[in-house]
């Protein structure tokens, strides 16, 4: 492996790592029932955690955040597929919710 790779792979490593932390600590203050965003870096809310029962079950995220009105997509965990415009983070959270209780409820 040529060391520009090795430097891009160990660059990766770290960037996923702080993600997973910030992720963690973004869990251990949200609700401990029912469903609530939760911001995924403390002062932004732009990306925002779709926790359910302390568990991450997807992601919102504010698309062109600098441009009004705010568009807001749904990126249910286990995807990489946004979904939406939505016009609130709210109704985004909401077709994750919706979604996560479909899987659940899918035999198999």
């Amino acid at each position: 492996m040529e060391e520009p790779t090795i430097i891009r792979v160990a660059e990766n490593i770290i960037a996923r790592a702080t993600l997973t932390v910030l992720e963690e600590n973004a869990v251990a203050t949200a609700c401990a029932h029912g469903v609530c965003l939760v911001p995924m870096f403390p002062g932004s809310d732009v990306v925002q955690l779709v926790v359910r029962n302390q568990t991450v079950i997807g992601r919102v995220r504010r698309e062109y955040p600098r441009f009004l009105p705010a568009r807001w997509v749904a990126i249910p965990q286990g995807t990489h597929h946004p979904r939406g415009p939505f016009r609130s983070p709210e109704a985004a959270a909401n077709i994750i919710v919706t979604l996560a209780e479909h899987a659940e409820r899918k035999p198999g």
